[in-house]
């Protein structure tokens, strides 16, 4: 873990998230939140490791939130179920979100954490492998 070019020191870098051509759509973001996750040193203030954590995960929270289009058939049961899941998804990182900046335990929130990192990727790939072209839908324009 380093500082970025005009971070303050103690600060968490995003050196060592990259992304990968054709990767799950969001993929650096989750990146980027698994590397603040698992790089946190002994030297870094505690309040930074949370701060880093928190701004990477409001990206993840943004990057689910835009799922939230309804498609044209809303009441087919992959959607719905791609809709609930992703609300769980969103209600876990609500929780986990407080317990990241409160919790006396960082070693178990940040765990639960990358838990919830793994469960987001998981359902980024079923939503990329699912998409409309593989439901017999035309995409629609953007």
């Amino acid at each position: 873990m380093s500082t970025a070019a005009g971070d303050p020191p103690g600060s968490v870098s995003d050196e060592g998230a990259t992304s990968e051509v054709g990767a799950v759509p969001g993929e650096v973001h989750l990146r980027r939140l698994e590397h603040a996750l698992t790089s946190r040193r002994a030297s870094t203030p505690l309040e930074v490791w949370r701060w880093a954590v928190l701004q990477r995960m409001v990206t993840v929270r943004e990057l689910l939130v835009q799922e939230s289009d309804q498609p044209a058939d809303w009441t087919s049961a992959r959607d719905s179920r791609s809709l609930r899941e992703r609300n769980r998804l969103l209600g876990r990182m609500s929780e986990l979100r407080f317990r990241m900046m409160g919790d006396p335990d960082v070693d178990r929130a940040g765990y639960e954490m990358r838990r919830l990192v793994a469960e987001i990727r998981e359902h980024l790939v079923r939503g990329k492998a699912c998409g409309p072209e593989d439901r017999g839908e035309a995409a629609r324009p953007e």
